[in-house]
């Protein structure tokens, strides 16, 4: 999830929705669905071959682009595609690990209302001639939000949040750790998750901020 909106503003060529980069892309669904079913019906071994799975759904994240460029594959179908995949798969992420009352409810909710209201302002200044990365005119706005420190900040940070919130489903298993660890592996996986949201909503309100000047009226 590191690659958050860049095809946005990158160079395409022809769409091609059967090329490899985009089969990998989409194959992303049903590693996730087979994730869910692991992590929702399964127990003891199940929970352990959801974490590896789960590390494999994000390494696929990087894979998909680099085989779009060794392949000559990079497209605006590929770009959409894979902002779209990469959202719905955060998105149900969160959205199951507060149905398994893993996280308070307050923190999808949170994610997703960011979500919609950035993409929304994004959409319509992308309407209005600007690139979502463009539309930042303050240098700490561009920093904030499609700056690659802040950019790669935000998705390690997500990713290992919810790897720990898988790790916790092996641990309580009891399958290769005591259930004890979970004294110290509770907080620090909350942490992860606390900081991902603070991310989350910093990156998101410059857009918010900026975005306020296409909604001006100038008289004539």
């Amino acid at each position: 999830m590191l690659k958050e909106a860049n095809a946005a503003d990158g160079l395409f060529q022809q769409p091609a929705i059967a090329s490899m980069a985009n089969i990998i892309t989409l194959s992303r669904l049903g590693l996730l669905g087979l994730f869910l079913l692991l992590l929702c019906y399964s127990k003891g071994v199940g929970y352990f071959v959801a974490f590896f799975l789960l590390i494999l759904l994000f390494s696929l994240d990087a894979v998909d682009g680099y085989v779009a460029r060794k392949r000559h594959e990079v497209n605006r179908l590929g770009g959409v595609l894979d902002i779209a995949v990469d959202r719905i798969v955060e998105y149900i992420l969160w959205v199951a690990f507060a149905h398994l009352g893993s996280i308070p409810l307050v923190v999808p909710l949170i994610i997703l209302i960011r979500g919609v209201l950035v993409d929304a302002m994004r959409g319509f200044v992308v309407g209005q001639g600007e690139t979502p990365f463009g539309m930042m005119k303050t240098s700490w706005g561009r920093w904030v939000v499609s700056s690659y420190f802040m950019r790669s900040l935000y998705g390690v940070v997500k990713t290992v949040s919810f790897l720990l919130l898988t790790l916790e489903f092996v641990v309580r298993s009891q399958v290769l750790f005591d259930a004890g660890y979970l004294l110290w592996l509770r907080p620090i996986t909350l942490g992860f998750v606390g900081l991902t949201v603070f991310l989350c909503l910093v990156r998101g309100w410059p857009v918010l901020v900026e975005s306020r000047r296409f909604f001006k009226t100038h008289p004539k």
